[in-house]
């Protein structure tokens, strides 16, 4: 398993594939990954009843919940760093959240022009849910899996995202 150097368009060198990985397995690779992530957008924008509450909501929601909860106070423009995305898909879900009752924002005292998150009671109710499928999630994602096994996956899954950076930036040029 030797890794060569080949050149790209941009004449900067990055390793080859290893030799052992045959085209049906990168291609299986590919496309079990696509289908993954079509399952996880499709469930994560489908409204649900969550928990023992029956809370309906999307995952997203229960999502945004969690983190405000961990982060209270937040703004939304520190949310949409944190979860690398726009500050309009991160308000779109703030104005749904607000308006049904689970985040309030209030201004700090020695900052008006930030609007800072916190939740309300049945905010923190669905941040409860979401905590519960995170860990329901975690325990299934890694049982019988080794530490060496999820650092080369987080190896994978780093070049992955390089990978989407880099074409964003050129379609961006």
């Amino acid at each position: 398993m030797v890794a060569q150097s080949v050149s790209n368009d941009d004449d900067s060198e990055r390793p080859a594939v290893d030799a052992e990985l045959t085209p049906d397995v990168t291609e299986e690779v590919l496309v079990s990954l696509l289908r993954v992530i079509n399952k996880i957008q499709l469930g994560r924008r489908t409204t649900h009843s969550y928990g023992e509450n029956g809370i309906p909501m999307t995952l997203v929601e229960a999502e945004m919940c969690a983190l405000i909860n961990r982060n209270q106070g937040i703004t939304g423009g520190e949310l949409s760093t944190l979860l690398g995305v726009t500050r309009s898909a991160t308000s779109q879900v703030i104005s749904k959240l607000k308006a049904r009752g689970f985040v309030v924002d209030m201004t700090h005292p020695g900052d008006a022009k930030r609007r800072r998150l916190y939740l309300t009671d049945q905010g923190k109710m669905a941040a409860d849910v979401a905590d519960q499928y995170s860990e329901l999630l975690v325990s299934r994602l890694f049982e019988g899996v080794s530490s060496a096994e999820i650092t080369a996956y987080l190896k994978v899954m780093r070049n992955l995202e390089s990978f989407h950076d880099e074409i964003s930036q050129r379609k961006r040029l």
